[in-house]
């Protein structure tokens, strides 16, 4: 018995769709590292905070899907709590950061914590240091393909103020090739 041409329709459609789409890794902020071990970056069950009160921590956050491998950045977001309301102070600051094969490095643009939008997508310049809240940074489609040996978010946590900074998730997507 021949099948109706209507069924077959429905897997090649389905295994379309599921070439095309896009997958997004997920990072709890506790998977950052701290850079050039930064003894002012603490990991925790809340994420990786600073905790010093005269300096600043960088964190370097490590993403998967690079490795040797061609990968086409759609989007990236860093959910963080900004602890400082100090003016005089830095912001919470990432960008990401990507080593190709023959080890130039493409950074995206840096983006500072602010009120706009009510903390979130973050602002091109540090213009809002008084911000001091809940708020995620978020790049949209901030490299195009290119083979990558690291990739990286590398992000920078004043020190303490009000409360600790802390880089609480962060998540990337990619396009499938």
């Amino acid at each position: 018995m021949r099948m109706p041409t209507s069924f077959l329709a429905v897997p090649l459609l389905l295994l379309a769709a599921d070439a095309s789409a896009n997958t997004t890794y997920y990072y709890p902020g506790n998977s950052c590292q701290p850079l050039l071990s930064d003894p002012n970056l603490e990991q925790d069950v809340a994420g990786a905070e600073n905790t010093d009160l005269t300096l600043a921590a960088k964190a370097l956050c490590p993403v998967g899907g690079g490795n040797s491998s061609t990968v086409d950045v759609e989007a990236a977001t860093v959910r963080f709590f900004d602890g400082n309301n100090n003016a005089s102070s830095a912001s919470v600051w990432c960008k990401i950061e990507l080593t190709n094969l023959v080890g130039s490095a493409s950074v995206s643009s840096t983006l500072y914590s602010c009120g706009t939008n009510g903390g979130a997508g973050g602002c091109a310049t540090d213009s809002d240091p008084t911000f001091s809240a809940i708020g995620t940074l978020t790049w949209a489609d901030p490299f195009s393909s290119m083979a990558v040996t690291n990739y990286t978010i590398l992000c920078n946590l004043p020190r303490v103020d009000v409360s600790q900074s802390i880089i609480y998730a962060y998540n990337v997507t990619h396009v499938n090739p």
